[in-house]
């Protein structure tokens, strides 16, 4: 609501007073507007899926953290109206990962036919000269689009060669702090190598 006012000379003071009392009201009014859009945090639980994927069986390292059953889970937090593209360069900063590969989120388990997914957002639908896919868009589609509130899931696939499984789980929703996002707030569990040596 935007109300504008011009001053002229001979304004009479009890209208003056009245048109100070309406901006006043006015700027009450955009503020509470600003404060009902006001931007929130989703913190994610990402959890890799040690079981599905296949680089966890290559080199000492990754053996020895899928024998041992300690899952690698990373809390990551992203602003609400940043894109999938973000949050996922948020989880792969967490792990440890090069950024250097395509990636999609799928309304399925890690594992399963990510094709045949009811919800698909992959980074190939926002590349030129590629076929075309039945995918959303990664960089026009944002947080709060496909999270809706604490405990909704997606799986996240990184690297189509290598298969990188993680869940991708909504835990809360809070207030803005005074830092960067995306950004890794709890760690817990080694991270595996991206790219171990052979068996």
């Amino acid at each position: 609501m935007k109300v504008f006012f011009e001053k002229p000379q001979d304004v009479h003071r009890g209208e003056k007073e009245h048109a100070d009392f309406v901006r006043m009201v006015c700027c009450a009014d955009r503020a509470m507007n600003v404060d009902k859009r006001k931007n929130h945090v989703f913190v994610f639980r990402v959890t890799l899926d040690i079981d599905e994927s296949p680089k966890m069986e290559d080199g000492a390292v990754n053996r020895k953290i899928r024998q041992s059953g300690a899952v690698p889970i990373r809390e990551v937090a992203v602003m609400d109206h940043q894109n999938l593209y973000t949050l996922a360069e948020g989880i792969n900063d967490a792990f440890g990962f090069a950024f250097d590969h395509c990636f999609g989120f799928f309304s399925t388990k890690p594992g399963d036919r990510y094709s045949e997914a009811d919800q698909q957002y992959e980074l190939f639908a926002d590349l030129p000269d590629v076929e075309p896919t039945p995918a959303a868009s990664v960089e026009k589609t944002f947080v709060h689009e496909v999270w809706k509130k604490p405990g909704d899931r997606m799986a996240f696939l990184f690297d189509y060669g290598d298969l990188w499984w993680f869940t991708v789980e909504l835990v809360r929703i809070e207030s803005p702090a005074r830092r960067r996002y995306p950004c890794t707030v709890k760690n817990d569990g080694r991270s595996p190598l991206q790219y171990p040596p052979g068996r």
